[in-house]
């Protein structure tokens, strides 16, 4: 800034910047270059976000299937509800929680359509797998009047009495 103010006083002219020039073709030899560096950076990233995608729980995705499921059964959708359990049933990567709660959800939909065996056997894999034992009471006294609506008395008898032993 002090030369300019001098070269003004003087009137001199001062030396022109150094700019270096790009030929077009110096460009065109260093695109291919960087070219290659973003796609190995974008095939980095994408592989990474792979890795992501396998790895990423999807809790909150699978709890919104199981209670769309619950949904549907309510609003009578029961093709679209056993469609959405059938998928959460193969999903390798449950969190405990909604593999705990599919049981009961395939027996309340077979109940709903009136497919009583189909719901006796998913009313015991929930009896397996609930925690709390007023809920696997629940769960057998339900066995118990699906076997008496069978007519199965003895059947039904043995899950009262099985849900009695529970509720205490």
């Amino acid at each position: 800034a002090k030369e300019r103010e001098k070269a003004k006083k003087n009137k001199t002219k001062l030396p022109a910047p150094q700019i270096k020039v790009e030929t077009n073709e110096q460009k065109v030899e260093d695109q291919p270059k960087t070219n290659q560096i973003k796609a190995e950076t974008e095939e980095q990233t994408i592989k990474k976000e792979e890795k992501v995608k396998v790895e990423k729980d999807k809790t909150a995705y699978n709890e919104g299937l199981l209670w769309l499921a619950k949904t549907h059964i309510k609003r009578q959708n029961y093709f679209s509800a056993e469609f959405l359990l059938n998928k959460l049933d193969k999903t390798t990567n449950l969190n405990k929680k909604v593999k705990r709660e599919l049981p009961g959800t395939f027996a309340s939909l077979y109940i709903k359509q009136k497919k009583y065996p189909e719901a006796i056997y998913y009313l015991k894999e929930a009896i397996k797998k609930a925690r709390q034992k007023d809920l696997k009471a629940r769960y057998a006294f339900i066995i118990g009047q699906l076997h008496e609506k069978n007519n199965d008395y003895a059947g039904a008898l043995d899950f009262y009495k099985m849900a009695k032993k529970k509720s205490r």
